[in-house]
């Protein structure tokens, strides 16, 4: 453990009086560093300085006399008062020998053998690495489709996903999670229905979520009840059509009695493209909060709301100063970051969208006082997503030739993202990361916190105000 001055020895007990025993407890178990034995070798208020100090050093790729010293005050300053949070594999990783910093991916799958064993062990290294996975399995031939090389028939996207499976229960997710995946299939996909159907038997597909990509003309169709066509990708022709209706109705029996599959409406994502010259998006990332090109990875971090409440609303101006330190921080991510394999570095390097900043503690900025969401007309305020856009996105002059791989490369295009709740928004930093107030202003929970896939805690939590 490091020796720390005075005034970081009063930063550190400031920091210690804002974490609560839920908050010590997840940060110790999950993210502090750790001897031989298991017990914690840094404090908190050390992991932001490791990881401050960290992404800092982001700065130096474009400047060699930057003052890596005042940016990395700067950004200890956010995350030990709480002010911004990012993503888990950023605090847990930052500054040790994996470096790997970024939480999700989107992978890509072409319809041969190579691409699809490539495509696995792309993600088993991603799952090494501590990462999470988007598998777009919509241009892969369907089941019992011929295989000409071979005259065979093809398996289908759902055995496949199978293989997928079995390679993510072999990897332990960078020694602190197991791999996790997502599958998305087109709705107009001949195996629409053994898809939907696919968790079914629990004991199949475990390291697996699916989603179903609907396109613009499903939803009317499942209103008017008009059939709707399937198509074999390899060939582009139709080869069934179905009922949508019955095809909704059993999306959603699935998910009421599993949980799965979710929906993603693709065409509407691709309608809002920010780099369309690019690519067309062919999914989200795992967790669905960020839209991606295959290759490309989430950089996540979060503004606690909370924070910026004066006299029952929120503060636009303290607001406004915070904002932008955020986005200079994820931006140094995607430097500082070691990504897992090369297609992904070039992605994420080249295109410099995923630059993403979300909000905590969205329901207790709308409910200050103990006042219910009715009563908070500053809640529509915390909405205005075309403010945040501006003040959230530098002029092109305050980053100067800030590029690695190509001469004008697009840059913080996306950043604006509403992340799911997680366990850092729900202990580390003791609020949430829902959008809705609470619905009463007193109300207990009880969750299980895995500690390295061995054992949990009970964590309970309060909304009091």
């Amino acid at each position: 453990m490091t020796t720390l001055s005075g005034t970081e020895t009063h930063a550190q007990g400031e920091l210690q009086a804002l974490l609560t025993e839920n908050a010590r407890t997840v940060l110790e178990r999950r993210y502090l560093i750790k001897d031989e034995n298991g017990v914690p070798r840094e404090t908190p208020a050390e992991m932001f300085r490791r990881v401050a100090g960290n992404i800092a050093q982001g700065d130096a790729y474009y400047d060699k006399n930057a003052d890596l010293k005042k940016t990395e005050e700067e950004f200890y300053g956010l995350m030990s008062r709480l002010k911004f949070l990012p993503n888990s594999p950023t605090l847990m990783n930052a500054g040790r020998g994996l470096q790997q910093l970024a939480a999700c991916f989107v992978l890509a799958i072409d319809d041969n053998m190579e691409s699809i064993f490539e495509a696995v062990k792309d993600t088993a290294l991603v799952h090494k690495s501590g990462g999470g996975t988007r598998l777009p399995f919509s241009r892969l031939r369907p089941k019992d489709d011929i295989v000409s090389t071979t005259y065979g028939r093809s398996s289908g996207p759902v055995f496949f996903m199978q293989v997928f499976d079995s390679g993510t229960g072999a990897v332990n997710q960078g020694g602190f999670r197991r791999g996790a995946n997502m599958g998305i299939l087109k709705v107009t996909h001949p195996d629409i229905i053994e898809f939907i159907t696919s968790k079914r038997d629990h004991t199949k597909l475990n390291n697996f979520n699916i989603s179903v990509a609907a396109s613009d003309d499903f939803m009317p169709a499942v209103i008017n009840d008009e059939d709707y066509q399937l198509i074999n990708p390899r060939t582009g022709e139709v080869v069934k059509t179905l009922r949508p209706r019955k095809v909704f109705e059993l999306m959603v029996s699935e998910a009421w009695n599993g949980g799965e599959p979710g929906i993603i409406f693709i065409d509407r994502i691709n309608e809002d493209n920010p780099t369309p010259q690019i690519g067309e998006i062919e999914s989200t990332n795992p967790c669905g909060e960020q839209p991606l090109l295959p290759y490309e990875a989430c950089t996540l971090g979060s503004i606690n709301l909370s924070k910026v409440v004066k006299d029952g609303a929120v503060d636009f101006e303290n607001l406004r100063t915070i904002v932008r330190s955020p986005v200079h921080f994820l931006d140094n991510v995607i430097d500082m970051s070691q990504y897992p394999i090369d297609k992904i570095s070039h992605m994420v390097h080249a295109n410099r969208k995923p630059s993403d900043v979300s909000f905590l503690s969205h329901g207790e900025a709308a409910s200050p006082q103990g006042k219910l969401l009715s009563s908070c007309p500053e809640y529509a305020a915390t909405a205005r997503w075309a403010w945040v856009r501006t003040e959230s996105s530098p002029a092109p002059t305050q980053w100067p030739e800030r590029s690695r791989n190509t001469p004008t490369p697009p840059r913080n295009e996306e950043t604006r993202c509403l992340t799911s709740r997680g366990e850092l928004a729900s202990y580390a930093a003791d609020t949430s990361s829902r959008r809705e107030a609470a619905l009463s202003a007193a109300s207990a929970a009880t969750r299980i916190a895995p500690e390295n896939l061995r054992g949990h805690d009970e964590l309970c939590e309060s909304n009091f105000w």
